[in-house]
């Protein structure tokens, strides 16, 4: 379409954050949609940054991409000011790769994490010209199909999706794709193809129910005669194939809310906390071989180049194989200046070591969710930890060197009292003595969250507290948390939990209230910017539903609205745990004790009669860890790697219980390299050499019981340094300064993204970088002066220090690793100090025209020349002045600046050409202001955004007197400077930009 053919040029500079929506991926599967079999257009209900963090959405466009005869591209939510636009100017969704309408696609596929996006979805379908309903959908439509946690209770949103995935989706996307393929084929209609669909383990049609009123007033769904099952199954996946995740992660050129390397190294949890939907729709448990956690870390920050990589599941510090990963990547991780992180960290499960090996580099907060202030409120929820547990593991992040801890608390659980709540501040008070006794105040952050009975969970017939219940809870807690001076209380709006609530337990009524809603105006509701709660009351009132039964307790025989959804987990073991909650009865861990017959296809028919646990194993799993692929350093043996992964099982926390840990030794122990230990014994001062005392003690595996203490005590705890690569500066050069060009898509890559960019591409090279010392390093890379948003350059500038020498062709390599549009030039040596950038770099021309699309609404048919006569009016005027004040933008209101000084030329563009002008300004002097507004100036007559100007910096330069030289030639006009290009065997290159006579263009 021609809106879209428009979009870098007329549209996207008009809005906050162009990047989101130009689609320039680093590793993205670019296939031709009209060529493919199967197109799949894979949407995710929330903002970019959002979306682009989320695993599974990469994990299936992965698999989709590659089949011979599939193409998947990505799509997310528009922000309010891009909607507005599309729906102003016709311009319908579509997918960030090749800029195709969504509605051409044959699959539009939406991830539901979260109650409150579905009116983002709503957007999305209305965006691609879709009728919003599915039964008012035509032959040729896509097929609207739902994935995510939230489709273990699809009503709310039944009514406009065409199928439901319920659980896993990497198999049963597959099985999609096939039928696609096949109605491709063979001519299937639409309605064949739902019933097929149906036939699939995993896939829930709502239009095969029929929707029946239960005794209670709540409307239920049945199975029609013709429907394939009568409760379709939740869908797992026996084990976590290395086929499921990609080689080369897909990489966003701007940043994301989680802008880091995510491995997921296990799926489920056996925990069984009663609140946790998450826990018990993961089941069963599948665990990662520890060589596959280790190979997809290692190639995804050799492809991508981040610096963090986090190690994903619901509770990885319950993850058997952890410390082997640890040691595995311990080398690999100090080579490239890449730290390890755990998105939380369950209480009581974090051995001593595994603290170590993350919090190496980087000590801001660690993460504990007790979810409780009191035992029995634990013991109830089925946290299954107690006060001794959170001793230990806020007195471990306090001795390692964490600068902080983040609580989760939640508030409005079944049972819970006054005092309940006042535990929590009890709680954080005990914490604040636990912490007393570090190298630093230790802060606390303290997030409380109303709890909402989800589907499917013990919790499920509970009554959820109100809005005011919450407001005094809130109240309570805010009271109590008076004179903490390091701690920060932070709480979720018991409106939004009202909502989600709703929705939680919402049977197909709710749809029509949602439908309401959107159409008012909800969008982004899990905003708090843009969530209106006024407005949700109004739409629920318009439909004849009252919000508030559905928090109303359910009776335990009542039929529920989400009765039809067969989970892992079946309803007499829910009930069970029900019972248990109110007797305030746990129950362990099934992998350490006995199997409790929840329902879900783990356990051996040993298990089932009663016995010790025995986990039935998917293929690939259970590996003992002394067969595993990867090298293990010689010094480790067999027994080491033994008892690092029975560390956890070992919990030096019974030692504890009941005991108050003895005064510091006075006596330090004293080991080779910066007084601490590492797993390799090569002293290298990112852990430890080969020592003595309690350090030696530690190296053949983690004690137990007292040992454990006394080793905890004996210890010297504290911040570690990690000692970065330095810059050995000898004979030959260690500094480059590098031209480079940004244009294209790359025009809406801000400064700060453009310097991650960077970052992560010389990782990826391999480039030995030079970086700063100390606890958060950074690479010495010195930037010229920032481009603006939207403008294109070819002449941008950098200065690169190396740690070691390299030859030039090593750095140029780096074009084919940038993104489109980002291209390095040139570049010279030097190796003596010179001026930085900033400051050398006085002069920047530019060449600031119209487009043709903005010509276009200028002209209206008129004579296009006269925009042209006011240029040249404008300009001999602004030549002859002495002062010409130009409008510039600021967050309040918009300044009025002198421009005059600053501008040295300012020339119209020639005829033949569209209307412009070039400028030539001064960057360190007073009255600066961008090019675009002063061409905005320049035509008073013409109503039109600035943004909507194309803007290109043609050079920077370096004044010496009269005389202009590059900033490149400026190094050859120093004295300091000296050609000494070398390879990496120390022989000279003939490289011509390298050469001291290489000829110079002086403008």
């Amino acid at each position: 379409m021609d809106k879209l053919r428009l979009l870098d040029e007329a549209y996207l500079p008009l809005v906050t954050k162009p990047s989101r929506y130009s689609g320039s991926f680093l590793h993205a599967a670019r296939k031709d949609p009209a060529t493919a079999k199967v197109r799949v257009l894979l949407c995710f209900p929330d903002l970019y940054e959002i979306g682009m963090s989320y695993l599974g959405l990469k994990i299936l466009y992965h698999m989709v991409n590659n089949r011979p005869d599939g193409a998947a591209e990505l799509c997310f939510t528009p922000w309010g000011d891009m909607e507005r636009l599309m729906r102003a100017e016709g311009i319908p969704l579509y997918s960030l790769e090749s800029r195709t309408p969504a509605r051409e696609f044959d699959v539009i596929g939406v991830s539901l994490q979260y109650e409150l996006a579905y009116t983002n979805m709503l957007t999305m379908i209305d965006l691609a010209g879709i009728p919003l309903r599915a039964k008012d959908r035509r032959e040729d439509d896509p097929i609207v199909v739902a994935g995510g946690l939230c489709t273990v209770n699809p009503e709310p949103f039944a009514p406009f999706v065409d199928a439901v995935v319920v659980g896993d989706g990497e198999e049963v996307m597959m099985e999609i794709c096939d039928l696609i393929a096949e109605r491709r084929d063979g001519r299937m209609s639409r309605a064949e193809l739902l019933r097929r669909l149906a036939a699939l383990e995993g896939v829930y049609v709502p239009a095969l129910f029929a929707e029946v009123m239960n005794p209670y007033g709540f409307v239920a769904r049945e199975a029609l005669p013709d429907a394939a099952v009568a409760r379709p199954r939740f869908r797992w996946v026996p084990a976590l194939d290395p086929a499921y995740y990609p080689e080369k992660p897909l990489l966003s050129p701007t940043e994301i809310t989680h802008d880091r390397l995510g491995v997921e190294v296990m799926r489920g949890c056996t925990r069984g906390c009663r609140f946790c939907l998450a826990g018990y729709m993961n089941r069963p448990l599948r665990e990662k071989r520890a060589d596959q956690v280790a190979k997809e870390v290692q190639c995804g920050i050799v492809h991508a180049g981040w610096d963090e990589v986090s190690l994903l599941s619901l509770s990885t510090t319950d993850y058997k194989q952890l410390p082997v990963v640890l040691h595995e990547l311990d080398r690999f991780t100090n080579e490239f200046g890449v730290s390890v992180s755990l998105p939380s960290t369950r209480v009581g499960t974090l051995a001593p070591s595994v603290a170590d090996k993350i919090g190496q580099g980087r000590k801001g907060s660690i993460t504990f969710a007790p979810e409780a202030g009191t035992q029995r409120m634990r013991d109830v929820i089925n946290k299954g930890i107690d006060e001794a547990e959170l001793e230990y593991s806020v007195k471990l992040a306090r001795d390692q060197g964490w600068g902080g801890i983040k609580f989760y608390f939640m508030i409005g659980l079944p049972t819970e009292t006054m005092e309940d709540i006042d535990g929590i501040a009890a709680t954080l008070r005990k914490a604040q003595e636990w912490a007393r006794g570090g190298n630093k105040r230790m802060h606390f952050n303290v997030g409380i969250s109303p709890h909402v009975p989800k589907s499917h969970t013990p919790f499920q017939w509970e009554i959820q507290d109100d809005m005011e219940t919450l407001a005094a809870k809130i109240d309570r807690l805010k009271k109590g948390f008076r004179g903490m001076g390091n701690v920060r209380l932070k709480w979720r709006d018991p409106k939004t939990a009202f909502l989600e609530g709703v929705f939680a337990r919402g049977d197909a009524r709710t749809a029509d209230a949602l439908e309401a809603a959107w159409k008012l105006g909800a969008r982004f509701d899990g905003w708090s910017e843009c969530f209106d709660f006024g407005l949700w009351m109004r739409a629920f009132e318009s439909v004849g539903v009252d919000p508030s039964i559905y928090l109303r307790p359910r009776d335990l025989d009542e039929q529920l609205p989400w009765d039809h959804i067969r989970t892992p987990v079946v309803k007499k073991f829910l009930l069970e745990e029900r019972a248990k909650a109110y007797a305030a009865a746990l129950t362990p861990d099934c992998r350490d004790h006995a199997c409790y017959r929840c329902g879900a296809p783990c356990f051996t028919p040993k298990a089932r009669e009663g016995r010790r646990l025995s986990l039935q194993l998917a293929p690939g799993q259970g590996t003992d860890p002394t067969s595993l692929a990867f090298s293990v350093p010689p010094d480790v043996t067999t027994d080491d790697i033994r008892a690092r992964v029975a560390e956890l099982e070992e919990a030096p926390i019974d030692a504890l219980k009941g005991t108050t840990a003895p005064p510091p030794s006075a006596e330090k122990t004293t080991v080779n390299g910066n007084g601490h230990r590492n797993g390799n014994g090569n002293g290298n001062g990112n852990g430890a050499g080969k020592g003595s005392g309690a350090a030696a003690s530690q190296h053949a595996g983690a004690p137990s019981g007292a040992d454990a203490a006394e080793s905890l005590v004996g210890r010297t705890f504290g911040r570690r340094r990690r000692v970065w690569p330095t810059a050995s500066r000898g004979t030959e050069a260690t500094r480059y300064r590098v031209a480079y060009e940004k244009i294209g898509p790359a025009r809406f890559t801000s400064h700060l993204d453009l310097v991650r960019i960077f970052d992560r591409a010389l990782r990826v090279a391999k480039i030995p970088m030079a970086y700063t010392q100390g606890f958060n390093r950074h690479a010495k890379i010195a930037y010229g002066p920032p481009l603006s948003l939207g403008a294109t350059s070819r002449a941008e500038y950098f200065d690169l220090e190396l740690a070691q020498a390299v030859s030039w062709d090593t750095i140029a390599a780096l074009n084919s690793i940038l993104p489109e549009g980002v291209r390095i030039l040139e570049g010279r040596p030097f190796s003596r100090n010179v001026e930085s950038l900033m400051s050398v770099i006085t002069r920047a021309d530019y060449r600031v025209t119209l487009t043709e699309s903005l010509m276009d609404r200028l002209a209206r048919g008129e004579d296009v020349h006269r925009v042209r006569q006011e240029l040249e009016r404008s300009a001999q005027a602004f030549r002859a002045a002495d002062s010409w004040p130009v409008q510039k933008p600021s967050q309040g209101a918009a300044k009025t600046v002198n421009a005059r000084p600053a501008v040295i030329l300012l020339e119209p563009l020639a005829e033949g050409s569209l209307p412009g002008v070039k400028v030539a300004s001064r960057l360190q002097t007073q009255g600066y202001v961008r090019p675009d507004l002063l061409l905005r100036s320049l035509l008073p007559s013409f109503e039109f955004d600035s943004r909507l100007l194309r803007v290109s910096r043609e050079a920077l330069s370096v004044e010496r007197g009269t005389t202009l030289f590059t900033p490149l030639e400026a190094l050859e006009e120093s004295s300091f400077w000296r050609a000494m290009p070398v390879d990496r065997d120390g022989a000279a290159t003939t490289d011509a930009t390298l050469e001291v006579d290489a000829p110079r263009n002086h403008h």
